[in-house]
């Protein structure tokens, strides 16, 4: 039978790659060009977070911390899978809307921090990551954005999945 090793053990991921992937996630949520992307990821994890089955409410035993952002940025990343990169003839681009509120920065960047230091989201991204040609040891800052904004627009995407009414 096959288990994982998070049934054995809680992974530990290396502080260089915590500190570059929190950089990365702050790069993303400051920059102008990600404010169509940041606030349709703050509309998803607003609405999942009513559900309580799910990481973003806060109300599973044990993941109180994990509400709202922190839980979101943490289930984009633990849940990414790499694909293939359109070219720049077939990238879409979201329409720039409105930039995001000084406060709702402020709250996404608080939970970008927390977020660099969950082991299990970041080992279940490094190993996303092996999917693609980047040693996520040796990846640099910039190297990581392309990536995270993925994450986050895959999460985007998949927003009303678990959110049915009755989950059972």
């Amino acid at each position: 039978m096959y288990t994982s090793i998070l049934n054995r053990e809680k992974p530990t991921v290396d502080r260089q790659f915590k500190e570059r992937v929190g950089s990365a996630l702050t790069r993303v949520i400051s920059s102008e060009e990600n404010s169509a992307l940041m606030e349709e990821f703050q509309l998803a994890y607003q609405h999942r977070s009513r559900f309580p089955w799910l990481i973003e409410s806060g109300q599973r035993p044990g993941e109180s911390k994990k509400a709202g952002a922190v839980g979101a940025f943490c289930d984009a990343l633990a849940s990414y899978v790499p694909m293939p990169q359109p070219n720049d003839e077939e990238a879409t681009t979201r329409p720039l809307g409105q930039p995001l509120l000084a406060e709702a920065k402020e709250e996404l960047s608080k939970a970008a921090v927390a977020v660099a230091e969950d082991d299990v989201s970041l080992w279940r991204f490094a190993n996303g990551l092996a999917r693609v040609p980047l040693d996520h040891k040796d990846a640099a800052v910039d190297q990581l954005v392309p990536h995270i904004q993925a994450a986050l627009s895959q999460y985007c995407e998949f927003r009303t999945s678990g959110t049915s009414p009755d989950p059972w």
